[in-house]
């Protein structure tokens, strides 16, 4: 008997032993990527290039939203090259809801940079509601809503030249509201469209809500881990079954998920690898959830998704046709959308460069303008007159 309590005290002790050399190993193998394997975190696109955080300059609700905000496209000796200057972390504010919102009340400069000679020159107006400013022209009898990400938003735009004021230009009937977000998914519309009293901010008692879709929200409605460190606290939507459920932010997630996503991070690793079936579904049901409760505050007006001409990316998909599988779904349940695959390449216009800011993926008000016209004959039935 002695001698089998001495075979398993000694058996107890060398699993201890174990247990910790093995934690020591994995500690020291961390220690080693952080120090060999850095994380990526870019400079941040301020007035000085080696500007660090200032709490006495930015106050400290804003620490979280600085350093999410390291915003840089390249920097070259002596500021040649490629580079922003962008104090994206006085457009935003935390939010309790959205995880980050457009700081009402609030005007931010966005610069582009190249070689020394502007690429743009922006000004950001948001109003007292958090939404982008939109030049108005008259009141009109209907409202178009748009959400979506930085093509709605307008970056590297002035208020007058974004997609909602092109819009308010064109249209005879409504007037335009832009509720776009920069980094907004669909899980950002849901969850606006869920705790927004948008009929005390829209004067029009009906009219459309218009989501401007990029492939990209599929990414980040999800929470990939590219988009995870920029925006930690956005909403996080599942599925049980075909009901959408919210449970909380994307960085509640658990310990071992956040440290495989940072672990991504350092090696440009996309987690999960690929866009699934299952996402596409999440997605398209967001879409659904938003559709029934814009129409229960809106019950006589239209719901619509515009698949945007710059929206269409190559996400990793193991040749899953992620799109045609989103509008699939979207015409089963009988939501109604919009494509103008071709726009910018037949157009009017004599260059196709003149559509987008140079160095981006994001259109210019030449670009907008386009766009614009197209979707108010869809909802108005005919051709705007110039």
């Amino acid at each position: 008997m002695a001698k089998y309590l001495k075979g398993q005290e000694l058996g107890k002790t060398i699993f201890v032993n174990f247990l910790v050399l093995s934690v020591a190993v994995i500690l020291v193998l961390l220690a080693a990527i952080g120090l060999f394997f850095p994380k990526k975190n870019p400079i941040v696109g301020l007035d000085k290039l080696n500007e660090t955080y200032d709490e006495r300059k930015y106050g400290p609700r804003d620490k979280d939203i600085f350093n999410i905000s390291k915003e840089r496209l390249q920097v070259e000796d002596k500021g040649k090259g490629l580079y922003q200057r962008f104090q994206k972390q006085m457009l935003m504010a935390k939010d309790p809801n959205l995880g980050h919102a457009n700081r009402p009340n609030s005007s931010v400069k966005d610069e582009m940079i190249k070689d020394g000679k502007f690429i743009y020159k922006a000004q950001y107006n948001i109003d007292d509601k958090g939404r982008r400013k939109t030049k108005k022209h008259i009141e009109k009898q209907s409202f178009v809503a748009l959400f979506g990400g930085e093509f709605v938003f307008g970056k590297g735009l002035n208020d007058d030249q974004t997609l909602s004021s092109m819009i308010e230009k064109y249209s005879t009937k409504h007037n335009a509201y832009n509720y776009g977000l920069i980094g907004a998914g669909t899980n950002h519309m849901l969850a606006m469209v869920k705790s927004k009293d948008f009929k005390g901010e829209i004067q029009q008692s009906e009219g459309v809500w218009v989501y401007v879709y990029d492939d990209n929200h599929l990414r980040r409605t999800i929470g990939a881990n590219e988009y995870l460190d920029e925006y930690p606290d956005a909403p996080w939507y599942v599925l049980d079954g075909d009901e959408v459920l919210r449970i909380g932010s994307m960085k509640g997630r658990n310990a071992l998920i956040k440290w495989a996503y940072d672990f991504a991070n350092r090696f440009d690793l996309k987690v999960p690898p690929f866009v699934s079936v299952e996402h596409v579904k999440l997605t398209c049901e967001l879409v659904e959830d938003s559709k029934e409760k814009f129409l229960k505050n809106f019950p006589n007006s239209k719901y619509v998704v515009l698949f945007h001409p710059l929206g269409e990316k190559n996400l990793p998909s193991k040749d899953y046709n992620y799109r045609g599988g989103l509008k699939d779904c979207l015409k089963s349940k009988t939501i109604e959308y919009l494509e103008y695959n071709k726009l910018y390449t037949d157009t009017p216009l004599g260059k196709k460069d003149e559509l987008f800011i140079d160095y981006t993926e994001y259109p210019s008000m030449k670009g907008n303008e386009e766009l614009a016209k197209k979707i108010v004959e869809a909802l108005e039935g005919n051709a705007p007159k110039e």
